[in-house]
């Protein structure tokens, strides 16, 4: 016969799932950010482009 195991996860052994799942939870929020934060960069140079290229306006030197 084998060693009897606990169905209930001991304390050390819920630490480190919490662990675990707040590093996956922080991962993720991690990429959102950095996703959000390239998809405004990204759209605010589009944007700044059209501007460039509008017939009614002057174009912008760039230095």
């Amino acid at each position: 016969m084998g060693t009897w195991t606990s169905l209930h996860p001991t304390g050390d052994e819920r630490r480190s799932h919490g662990n675990l799942t707040v590093a996956v939870v922080r991962g993720c929020a991690a990429v959102l950010v950095f996703c959000l934060g390239l998809f405004f960069v990204l759209d605010a140079r589009s944007l700044w482009i059209q501007r460039d290229k509008s017939p009614g306006g002057e174009p912008v030197q760039r230095l």
